[in-house]
């Protein structure tokens, strides 16, 4: 079998550019042999290339064939979700064992596990006793998710220790700052710990998000018959577009925003107690967009998660747009998507517009296309007392800009103006902290946290 260092002598070497695929790019198209090409062009093995300084373990044993446990990699993929409750699995980094399936998608599932042996091959990878557990039916797919999330918190810190370089001189108060600014920057988005693939499968162990998604948000409203308070929603929008931002400054279209993929983050314990304790915080009150607020604002928030279809475009020759259906969710996917055009990052865009809209409606997004004005645009009106101005604006620029109204620059310039809505009007900003409360509440008493 070729290693990634020694591709097979039929592979194409397509380093630097044009990568021989040209400008125009179906990257769903035979997905596990497309990744492996993308990584075979690496300039070093994954494992070698990603173990610069950041957490995390990798072990790839396709060269040893299957995963040797036939019956547990049966019942983690069984449709029945009880069929892998509290099994142990040995794997070959650490061992786990199920506590319940978290999700299931086409291409993988996803378990709450714990760790059950303190001797893992690194303790300092898996400090925490409990994780997610993601298990891929392809090794390619597996390693490619690894590849994309390592890079980008390889990217982040880069990026970061840059401005601390440059940065020398500043003083004590400067480096602290900068420090809670990229630790902020790298919860925003999912942490893998360990990979581990076969022949047969991939496993990804993953920090446990523990306090549920926009879509369990949107769901127990709707079971509620209630509605979010608009000022929630107008925080999460700008959760949203300032993960995107980093995203799309580090080169990666993340290709599957949905409101199953945003983790709510929070800085409480769980259940009832951590509802109580967030109601009592201390001066946690007034929401601020200060990230390094020091009155717990940052631990909050929304925290990206599953990037098993996302794309490097650094990867591609230089103004490539990628064709083809992708793999996003029905009611997820762009305009030009649909329309059988080229695309490239306004799939991230239109879906942060179709997870808005979710929040605001409940309701998955109709768009249509303005008659008098040529414009896509929701189809569903806005509620009077809503700022229907401020969302008009957001769904108008986000839904017809375009691959340049995924530019970081020009979702950092939308990100402020709902930011100046929520500071400039301090009622405003200080019934964001109710509302989180109020919907943390209803979560816990869902039975979902």
């Amino acid at each position: 079998r070729p290693t990634d260092a020694d591709a097979d002598a039929s592979a194409v070497s397509w380093v630097p550019q044009p990568h021989g695929f040209g400008t125009r790019v179906d990257p769903y198209a035979q997905r596990a042999a497309h990744v492996e090409r993308l990584l075979r062009s690496l300039p070093q093995p994954l494992d070698v290339a990603l173990n610069d300084g950041g957490d995390g373990t990798m072990f790839d044993a396709r060269d040893c064939g299957t995963f040797t446990d036939v019956s547990a990699l049966r019942a983690l993929r069984d449709a029945d979700a009880d069929a892998s409750k509290a099994l142990a699995l040995d794997l070959a980094l650490c061992k786990l064992q199920v506590q319940r399936r978290l999700g299931r998608g086409a291409f993988a599932s996803v378990h709450l596990v714990e760790r059950l042996d303190d001797d893992a091959t690194d303790a300092d990878v898996l400090s925490e006793s409990t994780y997610a557990l993601k298990v891929l039916d392809d090794a390619a797919e597996a390693r490619w998710e690894y590849y994309v999330c390592k890079t980008l918190e390889r990217r982040v810190r880069a990026a970061f220790d840059a401005e601390a370089a440059a940065a020398s001189g500043a003083d004590d108060a400067d480096a602290a700052r900068r420090h809670r600014e990229r630790q902020h920057a790298l919860a925003q988005f999912g942490h893998v710990r360990m990979l581990e693939v076969y022949d047969d499968a991939g496993f990804i162990v993953m920090d446990a998000g523990v306090h549920g998604t926009l879509q369990d948000v949107i769901n127990v409203h709707r079971l509620a018959n209630k509605k979010l308070d608009e000022v929630l929603v107008m925080y999460f929008t700008i959760e949203m577009l300032r993960a995107l931002e980093l995203l799309h400054a580090h080169g990666i279209v993340h290709a599957d925003i949905k409101p199953d993929n945003w983790l709510l983050r929070a800085a409480t314990t769980r259940g009832a107690a951590g509802a109580a304790a967030a109601a009592a915080a201390p001066k946690w009150d007034a929401w601020s967009a200060d990230v390094c607020d020091a009155r717990g604002w940052p631990e909050h928030g929304l925290q990206l998660i599953d990037f098993g279809s996302a794309l490097d475009t650094t990867l591609y020759a230089d103004g490539t747009r990628f064709v083809g259906k992708g793999r996003a969710a029905s009611g997820f996917e762009c305009i030009e998507m649909c329309a059988g055009e080229a695309w490239c990052a306004q799939l991230d865009t239109f879906g942060v517009c179709a997870t808005v809209h979710a929040l605001l409606h409940n309701a998955y997004m109709d768009v249509v296309r303005d008659t008098a004005t040529g414009r896509h645009r929701p189809k569903a009106p806005f509620k009077r007392y809503w700022n229907g101005a401020l969302w008009r604006e957001l769904f108008d620029t986000l839904l017809n800009g375009g691959n340049d109204a995924a530019a970081p620059d020009a979702l950092a310039a939308m990100r402020h103006k709902f930011e100046h809505y929520l500071t400039a009007n301090t009622t405003k900003a200080r019934a964001v902290k109710p509302a989180l409360n109020r919907m943390q509440v209803l979560l816990y008493e869902r039975g979902r946290e």
